[in-house]
């Protein structure tokens, strides 16, 4: 039988970290502690397998709380980009050539080619993470635009518009 890393159905530390700055925060089946980002620490028993939050881990590892990064699986983190409106789709387009879209209401992406799938999906988890940060970014400064005196700028419009493309 062949021996699979499971570990490799897990977003990386560096994602993870960032999927909880932006706001994941679903059970999942394994966590890291900063003090050693590059393995992964499963949450299971003999019996069974547990799902866990990071809240889950408080009495269990209170002084060290803080380090605790949950791991999601990849699959995890692409849904919960889908439930924020923003969608991707992975595919090959010949023999070992991947590729990956990412489409939202406001904009459409396509990526270079990859030699392989799992390649190609860590960098689409990566521009996901990157996508829906600037997206964020975007409505905190239409919300500050709309909220503040600017409206009274005549070249409102271009202003705005040239923000975009910075952001973009």
């Amino acid at each position: 039988m062949k021996n699979y890393n499971f570990n490799s159905e897990f977003c990386t530390f560096k994602q993870s970290n960032l999927l909880e700055e932006i706001g994941f925060e679903e059970p999942c089946l394994g966590f890291y502690l900063g003090t050693n980002p590059s393995q992964i620490i499963r949450v299971d028993s003999d019996d069974f397998i547990s799902v866990s939050t990071k809240s889950d881990f408080y009495d269990i590892w209170d002084p060290h709380y803080d380090l605790i990064i949950c791991a999601p699986l990849l699959q995890q983190a692409f849904r919960f980009f889908t439930s924020k409106g923003i969608y991707n789709d992975v595919k090959r387009i010949e023999d070992n050539v991947w590729i990956f879209k990412v489409e939202s209401k406001i904009k459409k992406f396509e990526s270079q080619n990859f030699d392989t799938h799992t390649e190609c999906v860590k960098a689409c988890l990566d521009y996901l993470i990157e996508f829906f940060t600037k997206d964020e970014k975007l409505k905190q400064i239409k919300g500050f635009l709309k909220d503040t005196e600017f409206y009274y700028f005549e070249n409102r419009e271009d202003l705005i518009s040239d923000l975009l493309d910075v952001i973009n």
